[in-house]
């Protein structure tokens, strides 16, 4: 369940759309802020495309690492483990396309707007400092 529509009426419309969430359904943080505080202007097709594509990213870190962590790395600011992450995610890209004989560059460019953009948030500083 990576994206889910939230649709309910009882809620104000800036809180019903597109989220990224993760194994349990809960909304992955920094991918929310990414596009509920950073772009909160995409129109719903193209919030789809880079949510998918984010979450494609968190899914190769929950592999590589062993468990669901890319909030904590970016909150945390920890570049080493970040560089890590995008290879390992930019190698597995790479070889799906040449076995799936598809381009993955749109997938690559997605994951890798949002974590320089987020990176370079004033938000995440914010929140670092809660």
């Amino acid at each position: 369940m990576p994206i889910i529509n939230i649709r309910n009426a009882a809620l104000p419309p800036s809180a019903r759309g597109l989220v990224a969430v993760g194994s349990l359904g809960v909304p992955r943080f920094w991918a929310t802020i990414w596009s509920d505080v950073l772009n909160p202007r995409l129109e719903p097709s193209s919030r789809q495309k880079y949510l998918t594509a984010i979450d494609r990213f968190y899914e190769a870190v929950c592999e590589q690492h062993g468990t669901d962590c890319l909030d904590r790395l970016i909150a945390e600011a920890d570049g080493d483990a970040l560089e890590e992450c995008l290879l390992g995610f930019f190698a597995q890209l790479r070889n799906e396309a040449v076995v799936e004989n598809a381009d993955k560059s749109s997938t690559w460019k997605f994951a890798l707007d949002f974590a320089t953009e987020i990176l370079g948030s004033p938000a995440r500083s914010e929140v670092r400092r809660i």
